[in-house]
């Protein structure tokens, strides 16, 4: 077919069917084989979506959509088999695993000609922690936090030792707390299991004093140390 071809309704091909111009399916097409394209494939809708129906379900399996323009929802899972570049990444609804030390390594970036130090973190784990606020002044907030998982105060050489310099991310109740700035007031108790933070966090007006937050109210809590503390 050579020009503009307009099929309106069921089109079947039991051989090769070649169209050297543009080509208008006002119906459903269906494909039975592998299909090749040339050139670009152009998807056009409210919110154009491609359906995937792994082992021929009869229900999507897997789903991409552009949910707002410019912005592509993959459904389920996304399994990447070579490199994944993006200028920024900006992630929610993070799963922690069981309390964990990330090794503090020094690692010497050649390209760069810099040596990058690995900030050492806590995952806390959900649904064993307990964050007790004793006090709040503003922004500033002064609490517990209580997970038996804390074993040590020693990592790659370096201690939590006291005013050693924290940041504060997750949830306690509603509060929502970004990257809180913050400094341990004394050093990890491996004892008590707990560890003793002073920090700044823009949604204080959230919580409450002299109150004790534990469960559900503690979510995706994290405490990573940046500078090592001068007290004992």
């Amino acid at each position: 077919m050579d020009g503009t071809t307009t099929l309106n309704g069921a089109t079947t091909a039991k051989s090769t069917f070649g169209v050297t111009g543009a080509t208008t399916f006002s119906g459903a097409v269906t494909a039975n084989s592998t299909t090749s394209l040339k050139g670009a494939v152009e998807i056009y809708g409210a919110t154009p979506h491609i359906d995937f129906h792994f082992g021929n379900a009869s229900s999507d399996t897997s789903k991409i959509t552009e949910s707002v323009s410019g912005t592509l929802k993959v459904d389920n899972n996304l399994t990447v088999a070579n490199k994944l570049s993006v200028p920024e990444i900006v992630a929610t609804n993070i799963s922690t695993e069981n309390l964990r030390w990330a090794k503090l390594e020094e690692i010497t970036v050649a390209d760069l000609g810099g040596t990058f130090i690995v900030a050492p973190t806590i995952f806390f784990t959900e649904g064993q922690t307990s964050v007790h606020i004793n006090s709040i002044s503003g922004k500033t907030v002064t609490m517990t936090i209580t997970c038996a998982a804390i074993t040590s105060d020693t990592l790659g050489g370096h201690t939590w030792s006291q005013y050693s310099k924290v940041k504060l991310s997750g949830m306690i109740g509603g509060c929502v707390l970004g990257s809180s700035d913050g400094y341990l007031s004394a050093k990890l108790n491996t004892t008590a299991k707990t560890a003793n933070v002073i920090a700044t966090i823009e949604n204080a007006a959230l919580l409450s004093s002299e109150t004790t937050y534990s469960g559900a109210d503690v979510k995706n809590l994290a405490m990573m140390m940046y500078a090592v503390g001068n007290g004992s």
